[in-house]
C-alpha cells in the first residue's frame, strides 16, 4: 500500500510538472544557524600544519572571511577549486581592504586533496580544519563550498556560495560592508538594465516560445526544430540550447543531451533546468551521489522549487533512501499545492 501510495505521489508530481511555469529563486544565504548582522559566535579552527587551536575572531580593525571547502566528492572538489581560484583573483583586493582569509577543511576528509586544490588557486590563506565538525554544526552550513564574510566589529556582512558572478558578489558584499556603495549600486551593477533586442533577437525568442509551447504539449520533435531555428538565428541564445539539451534528455539521445547542455550552461551557468537536466544524467550514469550533491547545492538558493525538490527525491529513490525522497516529494507537493498549478510549460 504504501508503494501505490508513493507511485501516487509520483505521477501527480510528474503531471503537475508539465504545467508548471513558475521558478522561485530564494535568498542565498548558506548558513543555518546564523543570520547577516549577527555577532560571528566564538569559534575554534586547529591549523592543519601544526594542530594548533586557533580562535577566529575579528580583530584590529580587519575583517574575516572564512572559505569553507570540501573535497569528499568530485563534484565539490571542482566547486571548491572553482571558489578557491575566485578567491585569489580578490588577493590584492582582500589585503587593500584589510580582510583576512582562512580556508577550511569542514568535511574531516583528505585533507591533501585541500591542499591540492589550495596550491592549483594559489589563494591567499592558510588551510584550517574544524575539529569535530564543531564550526559546520554551529554555523548551520548547508552547502559547500560556502563563504562567510565578517566585518571588522565582529558583525556577519553576508555568505554565499559558489556561483558563475561569485567574484563580483564577493567584490560587492565587502564594498557594502565597508560603506563604499550602497546594496542598491552594487544590484545595479551586477543586473544592468537590458537594451532593446534587435528584430533578429525578436526572431530568436518567437521560435524559443513557441519551441516551449511545442514542447509542453507533448510535441518535441517539432519543439527541437523550433529550438533549433532560435539557435540558428542566435547561437548564443543560452536558454535556448539549455531547453533543447534537456528535450534531448527526454528522448533518449543523451550525447546530444549533453553537447547542447555543456554550451548552454557554459552561457548561462546559473540556469536551473539545465543544472537539473545536466544532474539528471549524472544520475542516470550511475553518478546518483554526485547528482545529489548537484542539486544539494541549487538548493539554498532555489529553495522554493518544487522541480527542484522533485528531481532530489527521484534521486534519493535511486539510491533506495525512501524516508528523504519521500520528505523531498511531500515538499514538491505542497509548494505546487501553496502556489496553485499556472498556464505554460516548464521543465
Amino acid at each position: 500500500m504504501r508503494r501505490e501510495a508513493r507511485h501516487v505521489l509520483f505521477v501527480l508530481i510528474s503531471l503537475s510538472f508539465l504545467l508548471l511555469a513558475e521558478s522561485t529563486t530564494a535568498k542565498s544565504f548558506p548558513f543555518r544557524g546564523v543570520k547577516a548582522g549577527e555577532k560571528l559566535p566564538a569559534i575554534t579552527l586547529a591549523d592543519s600544519a601544526s594542530g594548533q587551536a586557533v580562535k577566529v575572531a575579528a580583530a584590529d580593525g580587519r575583517g574575516l572571511l572564512l572559505v569553507f571547502v570540501g573535497a569528499d566528492l568530485a563534484s565539490k572538489k571542482k566547486r571548491s577549486l572553482k571558489a578557491l581560484k575566485v578567491v585569489a583573483g580578490l588577493n590584492d583586493f582582500l589585503a587593500r581592504k584589510n580582510i583576512d582569509v582562512y580556508v577550511i577543511d569542514s568535511q574531516g576528509g583528505d585533507q591533501d586533496s585541500v591542499r591540492e586544490i589550495i596550491a592549483k588557486a594559489k589563494v591567499d590563506g592558510r588551510l584550517y580544519v574544524d575539529p569535530g565538525r564543531e564550526v559546520y554544526g554551529r554555523l548551520g552550513i548547508f552547502v559547500m563550498p560556502s563563504l562567510l564574510l565578517v566585518a571588522p566589529d565582529g558583525a556577519i556582512a553576508a555568505g554565499m556560495g559558489y556561483s558563475h558572478d561569485l567574484g563580483k558578489r564577493l567584490k560587492g558584499a565587502v564594498e557594502v560592508m565597508l560603506g563604499e556603495k550602497t546594496r542598491e549600486e552594487i544590484e545595479a551593477e551586477l543586473h544592468p538594465r537590458m537594451v532593446e533586442m534587435s528584430k533578429e533577437e525578436a526572431a530568436a525568442r518567437r521560435h524559443f516560445h513557441l519551441g516551449r509551447t511545442l514542447a509542453a504539449k507533448g510535441q518535441p520533435e517539432m519543439a527541437v526544430k523550433e529550438l533549433k531555428k532560435a539557435i540558428a538565428i542566435d547561437e548564443k541564445m543560452g536558454r535556448a540550447h539549455i531547453e533543447l539539451g534537456c528535450l534531448f534528455l527526454d528522448l533518449g539521445d543523451t550525447a546530444a543531451a549533453e553537447k547542447s547542455l555543456a554550451t548552454g550552461l557554459e552561457l548561462e551557468p546559473d540556469d536551473l533546468a539545465g543544472q537539473i537536466c545536466r544532474a539528471r544524467i549524472k544520475a542516470a550514469s550511475g553518478a546518483v551521489d554526485e547528482a545529489v550533491d548537484d542539486l544539494r547545492i541549487l538548493m539554498f538558493r532555489h529553495l522554493r522549487s518544487p522541480e527542484l525538490h522533485y528531481w532530489l527525491g527521484s534521486f534519493y529513490a535511486m539510491n533506495k533512501d525512501d524516508a528523504a525522497a519521500a520528505a523531498e516529494f511531500r515538499k514538491a507537493y505542497e509548494l505546487l499545492k501553496r502556489r496553485g498549478i499556472s498556464g505554460g510549460a516548464g521543465r
